[in-house]
């Protein structure tokens, strides 16, 4: 009831209705890890993993971050970037999490309109699986097979989407991903093609199995 600045409160991601209890070890100065699914899926390389990071979650936490080794070790690696396709798939998410991470709502829809007013591209929704396991008869791989970009909250499926060589664009600006994508509000005609290693090198050191 009373948290001091030696405690730690670890909690499952960061909803909105926790934060008044939350707030209470913050401001006392104790420590709040936030730990939730491993940010490329629970199940990555056969094992079941976790993210943690001080205070938030989806990469606008905090913790030790940036080590090549880590990513070589967890087999994490990336295709070049695809310089074909033809359509733009909107990720969607289930809008889970605090207010600086979760997806805004509506936002894919918004997202749909303002796009095809910007561009003659065909855009698409693609709809959240759902719970794992999913019941879905389609793969991400096979809904991003004809994609010139993905476009993404801050999402799982936006991070497999870099490791396909598929080009990213997202919406939040704290998202662990941004560093390997361009914000939405960027000339959508304009993808980022650099390296994606240092994102992916920050984002190893973040996941966690037992």
């Amino acid at each position: 009831d009373r948290p001091t600045g030696d405690d730690v409160l670890v909690i499952w991601n960061r909803h909105r209705w926790q934060e008044t209890f939350v707030g209470a070890y913050e401001r006392a100065g104790g420590k709040v890890i936030v730990v939730e699914n491993g940010y490329l899926g629970r199940d990555f390389n056969g094992s079941l993993w976790y993210a943690m990071a001080v205070g938030q979650h989806n990469g606008a936490g905090r913790w030790p971050a940036g080590d090549p080794e880590r990513r070589k070790q967890l087999g994490i690696e990336a295709h070049e970037w695809r310089k074909d396709g033809e359509e733009i798939v909107i990720l969607a998410s289930r809008g889970m999490g605090s207010e600086v991470c979760r997806q805004p709502d509506g936002w894919p829809q918004h997202i749909l309109t303002t796009l095809k007013r910007r561009t003659g591209r065909p855009v698409r929704v693609r709809a959240h699986p759902g719970p794992q396991p999913s019941a879905r008869d389609t793969t991400l791989s096979n809904d991003l097979q004809n994609a010139w970009a993905a476009v993404t909250w801050g999402s799982t499926a936006g991070l497999k989407a870099v490791l396909m060589g598929v080009p990213v664009f997202y919406g939040m600006p704290l998202w662990i991903g941004a560093s390997a994508g361009r914000h939405i509000e960027q000339n959508i005609e304009e993808r980022f093609l650099g390296d994606p290693m240092p994102m992916l090198d920050r984002m190893a050191t973040a996941m966690w199995s037992i």
